[in-house]
């Protein structure tokens, strides 16, 4: 059971400094770092790509907010439902979530 974090911006000119140091304080196993829009569906980001398939049954994909894994709310829901078809649990830092759980 491993734990990955993904920490997004959306252009070079923004920094992934307010997200790291939280995700780094989850003692993740892992944190992939992407600079791409959030308007770019989750299919087309190679850093998350490579990420979603490198989840296995019983690991955590873990953000700081549900926005960074996209701007489209269809997007995202269809990316979070695909990763608990998959038994992997998604943990939304901001909103104190994580799919798979009571809570």
């Amino acid at each position: 059971m491993a734990r990955y974090g993904y920490a997004r911006v959306s252009t070079d000119m923004q920094s992934v400094d307010a997200q790291l140091p939280t995700l780094e304080a989850e003692k993740l196993d892992m944190i992939f770092v992407e600079t791409v829009s959030g308007a770019v569906p989750a299919r087309e980001r190679p850093v998350l790509v490579s990420l979603l398939a490198r989840l296995q049954p019983h690991d955590s994909l873990v953000v700081v907010r549900l926005d960074r894994l996209g701007r489209d709310a269809i997007d995202m829901l269809q990316l979070v439902s695909a990763l608990d078809e998959r038994n992997v649990k998604v943990r939304i830092l901001s909103m104190g979530i994580e799919t798979g759980t009571a809570n």
